[in-house]
């Protein structure tokens, strides 16, 4: 029960950056006051769609 949970966690905390950065992309700028550890997250989550994005574009 307890990876499950962990593993809940991480999904929600991915699409909880995902709309952030979406937000962000929308409204032009990433706030200064980010914290280390949301900016972390956020680079991750940005990687993650880096990647998906080359593998679809080796696809083609």
């Amino acid at each position: 029960m307890n990876e499950k949970l962990k593993k809940q966690m991480k999904e929600n905390r991915e699409m909880e950056m995902i709309v952030q950065l979406y937000h962000y992309l929308e409204k032009g700028s990433i706030p200064e006051d980010l914290s280390v550890v949301d900016h972390n997250d956020l680079t991750y989550v940005i990687d993650e769609k880096m990647m998906e994005i080359n593998m679809k574009m080796m696809e083609m």
